[in-house]
């Protein structure tokens, strides 16, 4: 329903059309929204962040593939204590320092937006997506 409201106040069409993302190769733009995507996960749930931002990539983007490589790019926020239960419980068991996640969830999150802007599409269209 947050997405849907987003779409229908208007607010989705406002900020996909506040920049010319046509200047953008496909890949470059496939991959500033995972980017995005994947860096809101990782300060809010990463539920709330692909109900959200789904609708808005499909604005920009409005290829049948996007929807699901937004919800694959939401689950790259790991970075962060707070990024998702499993670090929160990990962390909580004591041993870890707040570097000890940032730097691997920094990697993982950035090679993971890298692979799924590059092959996402590729391999969506595989299976008729």
């Amino acid at each position: 329903s947050l997405g849907h409201l987003l779409e229908r106040s208007g607010l989705i069409s406002l900020v996909a059309g506040g920049i010319d993302w046509s200047a953008f190769s496909p890949t470059a733009r496939l991959f500033s929204l995972v980017l995005v995507c994947a860096l809101l996960s990782a300060v809010m749930s990463n539920t709330a962040t692909a109900t959200f931002f789904i609708p808005l990539a499909m604005g920009i983007d409005p290829s049948p593939s996007t929807a699901v490589i937004m919800a694959i790019g939401a689950s790259f926020g790991m970075p962060f204590t707070i990024s998702t239960p499993a670090n929160a419980m990990i962390y909580g068991e004591g041993g870890l320092r707040l570097i000890d996640l940032l730097w691997p969830g920094l990697v993982l999150m950035l090679f993971g937006c890298v692979l799924i802007s590059l092959t996402g599409p590729q391999v969506l269209a595989l299976v008729g997506l």
